[in-house]
């Protein structure tokens, strides 16, 4: 993408307004790495590249073990406003955000992910709405999915295009009615890490590491106690999507699944904004979590008979035996059992929601032909209609070319002559 080549920084040195006065940078773009090596040159650019110069850039590396330190040490050389460190262990991806989180020291925090992109003009935009809207605690951007390779990825769903631009304009909402409608949809519109921004100030405590997928949709949460959210219309993110993504890791942890009910019961006190009680959003939960797995599984190719074994070790993290185990007169683990039983019935769930889809499906199928049977017979009797319509059209034409020869025979002289002998004949009938 050319337009992420890095800004003449000279163009900035007299403009006063994009810094900030206390020395300090106005804002923090935190970027947890791991293994990054594919994308991160891109990233980095992507934020040196931005109109508004006043940040730093705070990269963690994840202990990588590809190519990825040499990357950041060849930018931070280059620029000093870059810094970065390798962590001492593996802290994985929430608790590398709060690596970066704690080391932050502008007044607004912007994180961001290796494999996605920053459009030049998105600090200048969210500081702009921070700096204007005091009651506003979190800014996100409507973004745009990429492939691997930077191309768009379009919208496969309604649910999807509500992602990935949820409001049509630049949109302010309460606090309230962002998490009750998120519950609702069970859907995090409210962004991902790289298309939100907010205030270092309401930054305490960080991501939630016993969550494992959606911690940025809580910690969303936590910064909206603090005041309203506010949604820049512009696509001023790019979300890359692949095989090697964080997010596509997850897809087979049954606990990144199991994220949603966790969030449910940490934030019960808005469920009745849902409109439902505790155990009709638990019902209705389940429901779209195993639609959503099956949907993963589909799309993985991997519902079918030789794959699903595979699919059910993974879950369990190897031998079904493991959560069953129990030595001669020894105790019995319940819980891990019922973990392993609420395994198989994911799964088993999974494979019930492909049957009722592929029935619907083969329903959908039959309707069509139903319906594509009945317009042929709907078109041909019109063609029989027509055609009847034609033949009684030429019918009325002779009767009417018969009608005009009779009243012209009638009114000849000849017809008019023979008339006395016609009516002796017909009396000699009689």
């Amino acid at each position: 993408m050319q337009f992420f080549s890095s800004p003449d920084r000279g163009m900035f040195s007299m403009t006063e307004n994009m810094f900030s006065v206390s020395g300090g940078p106005k804002v923090s773009v935190c970027l947890p790495v791991y293994n990054g090596s594919n994308y991160l040159a891109l990233a980095i650019e992507s934020v040196l590249a931005q109109t508004f110069c006043d940040f730093e850039l705070l990269i963690a590396n994840d202990c990588s073990t590809d190519g990825t330190q040499k990357i950041i040490e060849k930018y931070a050389k280059s620029d000093a406003r870059i810094k970065h460190w390798i962590n001492e262990k593996n802290l994985r991806l929430f608790g590398n955000y709060n690596a970066c989180i704690e080391k932050a020291t502008g007044q607004y925090i912007k994180l961001f992910a290796h494999d996605d992109l920053l459009h030049p003009q998105m600090l200048e935009k969210m500081v702009a709405v921070l700096d204007n809207n005091a009651d506003v605690s979190l800014v996100t951007t409507a973004r745009c999915w990429i492939d691997e390779n930077g191309n768009n990825i379009d919208a496969r769903s309604d649910m999807e295009a509500k992602i990935m631009k949820p409001f049509a304009q630049n949109t302010r909402i309460t606090a309230d009615q962002a998490i009750g409608d998120t519950l609702k949809d069970k859907t995090n519109w409210l962004g991902e890490p790289c298309a939100q921004m907010f205030r270092r100030e309401h930054a305490a405590g960080g991501y939630d590491t016993s969550f494992k997928q959606i911690g940025d949709l809580e910690y969303s949460y936590r910064l909206l106690q603090n005041g309203d959210y506010f949604f820049i219309a512009d696509e001023l993110c790019f979300f890359r999507r692949h095989a090697e993504s964080w997010s596509q890791a997850r897809s087979l942890e049954l606990a990144a699944h199991l994220d949603w009910f966790l969030l449910a019961s940490k934030y019960k006190n808005f469920l009745p904004l849902t409109g439902m009680t505790d155990e009709q959003y638990c019902l209705k939960l389940l429901k779209e979590l195993t639609e959503n797995f099956e949907y993963e599984l589909d799309e993985a190719k991997r519902l079918d008979s030789d794959k699903i074994d595979g699919v059910l070790k993974e879950l369990f993290g190897g031998d079904f035996s493991t959560y069953f185990a129990c030595e001669p007169g020894g105790s019995r683990n319940i819980s891990r059992e019922l973990e392993g039983v609420g395994i198989i019935a994911f799964v088993h769930c999974a494979l019930l929601e492909r049957q009722l889809r592929l029935k619907k499906h083969a329903h959908r199928h039959e309707l069509t032909d139903v319906n594509s049977r009945a317009q042929s017979m709907n078109d041909a009797m019109q063609n029989d209609i027509e055609a009847l319509q034609r033949a009684l059209v030429a019918k009325d034409d002779e009767l009417d070319e018969l009608r005009h020869l009779l009243t012209e025979m009638g009114n000849s002289v000849s017809w008019k002559m023979t008339a006395p002998l016609r009516k002796l004949k017909e009396n000699l009938k009689n």
